[in-house]
C-alpha cells in the first residue's frame, strides 16, 4: 500500500509523553487536526524539510478536507510506521498484536480476503445483513475523532435506530482494573507493546450473562452472538426448559466447564463419558491458552472463566481463515496461534474440550 507521511508527527510524539487520559488516542489532547485534514488542499511539503517525501493523495480533494481517502489516510500512521500501531497485513513490530491484521485485495500475500476483515469490500457481514455499498472503510468500527472511555474508540451510539445503538465496550489501564469496566488494560506507560500487544489486554466480565464484545461485533454480525435463551443462540434455555439453547457456540453466559444440564443441554455437545461439554481442567493444562472474560478477574486460576469472539477470531485477522487462533498449548505463540498456519481447526477446539 502507498504510504503518506503524517503531518505533525513531531506533535504526535510529543504527546507518548504525555500523562494517561480517558478514552483511546484520537481524543482529547491526542486529536491533532492537521494530521488529517488540511485546510486549503494545498500542502505538498513533509514537516522534516525532506522533499521526496508526498504528504497528501495527488488524487483528491477529498470530502471534508481530508488529505487522503479514508483508508489511505488511516494507514498512513497504522502500516508499519513504528509509532502507531500497525493493523494491516504482516506484522511489523516485535509483539503479537491483540487484534492482528486486516487485509487487502491488493497487498500481501499471506493475507487473503477470507482471512479477516477486508478494506474495501463491499460484501455483506457473514451472520447479518450491514455491508458498506462503497467499500469497508477503518471508519466504520473505530470513532476517528474518538470516544471518550469507548475501547479503541469503537463506535457507539444514543441513536435507538443506530446499528451501534448502546454498544459500550468500556476499558480500563495503567495498571488498576476495574470489574465493572469490560477490558482491562494490563500495561503501563505508552508504548505499543502495553497498549495493542495480546499479552496486555485482558477481558472482564462485568456481566455474567452478557459480553460487551460480542454484543458489539454482533451489530454487523448478529446471528452469530447471544446468550443462552436468545433466538439466534437457539432458544429458551436448555437447563431451565429442557431444549436446546445452543445452535451456534457460546460467546458469553456459559464458563468453561459449566455443567448446564442433559448431554443434549452441553455447549458443543459429544459422547457422554464426561466429554459432552467442556473442561477447565483442560483449559488451565495449557501452557498457551486462547483469551476468555472472567468475573473475577483471575484468568489464570480463576473457575469462571468464559470463552466470547477473541478466544477464537482476531478482530481484523490473521493468516488462518476466518482469523481463527489455531492455538495447541505449547510453543511459540504468534497471531495465528501457537499451532501457526500449519495448525488446525481441532488445535482451537481442544483448548477447552475433552472430545
Amino acid at each position: 500500500m502507498r504510504k503518506i507521511a503524517a503531518g505533525g508527527l513531531f506533535l504526535f510524539l510529543l504527546c507518548l509523553s504525555g500523562s494517561a487520559i480517558a478514552g483511546d488516542y484520537h481524543v482529547n489532547g491526542y486529536l491533532i487536526c492537521s494530521d488529517c485534514h488540511t485546510m486549503h488542499y494545498s500542502q505538498r511539503h513533509s514537516y522534516s524539510g525532506d522533499p521526496t517525501q508526498v504528504v497528501y493523495d495527488p488524487t483528491g480533494p477529498f470530502p471534508k478536507l481530508l488529505k487522503a481517502d479514508v483508508n489511505y489516510l488511516c494507514l498512513a500512521c497504522h502500516d508499519g510506521s513504528g509509532f502507531a500501531p500497525d493493523v494491516f497485513g504482516s506484522n511489523t513490530t516485535s509483539y503479537v498484536r491483540q487484534a492482528g491484521g486486516l487485509n487487502d485485495p491488493t497487498h500481501d500475500t499471506g493475507y487473503g480476503t477470507y482471512k479477516g476483515h477486508t478494506l474495501s469490500a463491499t460484501d455483506t457481514a457473514p451472520g447479518g445483513t450491514w455491508n458498506n455499498p462503497n467499500g469497508l472503510t477503518c471508519i466504520d468500527c473505530h470513532a476517528p475523532h474518538g470516544i471518550t472511555e469507548q475501547f479503541r474508540n469503537l463506535w457507539t451510539s444514543d441513536d435507538s435506530s443506530d446499528k451501534f445503538h448502546n454498544k459500550h465496550l468500556t476499558y480500563m489501564l495503567d495498571g488498576q482494573n476495574d470489574l465493572t469496566k469490560d477490558v482491562f488494560i494490563v500495561g503501563t506507560g505508552f508504548g505499543l507493546e502495553s497498549r495493542y500487544g495480546a499479552k496486555s489486554v485482558k477481558f472482564n466480565e462485568p456481566d455474567p450473562q452478557k459480553s460487551a464484545y460480542a454484543s458489539w461485533c454482533g451489530s454487523c454480525h448478529e446471528n452469530f452472538h447471544g446468550s443462552g435463551g436468545d433466538a439466534s443462540m437457539g432458544g429458551a434455555h436448555g437447563g431451565d426448559s429442557g431444549s436446546t439453547p445452543w445452535l451456534r457456540h457460546p460467546v458469553a453466559d456459559v464458563n468453561i466447564g459449566q455443567n448446564l444440564g442433559s448431554k443434549s443441554d452441553q455447549p458443543m455437545g459429544g459422547g457422554g463419558g464426561g466429554e459432552d461439554k467442556s473442561s477447565l481442567t483442560v483449559y488451565q493444562s495449557h501452557t498457551n491458552r486462547v483469551q476468555v472474560m472472567s468475573q473475577s478477574g483471575d484468568w489464570t486460576n480463576g473457575t469462571d472463566v468464559t470463552p466470547s469472539c477473541f478466544s477464537c477470531h482476531k478482530a481484523h485477522g490473521n493468516k488462518n481463515s476466518f482469523g481463527l487462533i489455531f492455538m495447541r498449548g505449547t510453543g511459540t505463540v504468534t497471531e495465528e496461534g501457537d499451532a501457526g498456519t500449519t495448525g488446525a481447526m481441532v488445535d482451537l477446539c481442544r483448548q477447552c474440550h475433552v472430545q
